[in-house]
């Protein structure tokens, strides 16, 4: 039995799928345990969901960016060698929050990182 955790609505959101050439308008996609389940240019319902209002909102897959060096953060490269691990971490940190924050959910760092 899924309960209200499992089950999630989002209503109203702008869809980016990669088949349209514009993101499709007030489209409806229902969630279950981690999966979309169904989408719809009608409102969906279900009885156990959490519902949230996307309106105003865009939905689509996270990026991939497939070369990338998170942890390259001086202009001069060969510099980012001679620092401390743990500040080319914490600044690599800086670097992947703000990917992730511009829709980036996978990136192949090819510079070093492990």
């Amino acid at each position: 039995m899924t309960t209200a955790e499992d089950v999630l609505i989002l209503n109203n959101a702008a869809i980016v799928d990669g088949a349209s050439a514009e993101p499709v308008e007030d489209m409806h996609i229902l969630v279950r345990e981690g999966r979309i389940d169904e989408v719809s240019d009608k409102p969906l319902t279900s009885g156990n969901a959490r519902v949230l209002d996307l309106a105003g909102k865009t939905l689509m897959p996270g990026l991939i960016d497939c070369h990338t060096h998170v942890i390259a953060t001086t202009v001069a490269l060969g510099d980012n060698a001679l620092l401390p691990d743990s500040l080319v971490t914490v600044r690599a940190l800086k670097i992947v929050h703000g990917m992730l924050m511009r829709g980036f959910t996978t990136v192949r760092d090819l510079g070093g990182a492990d």
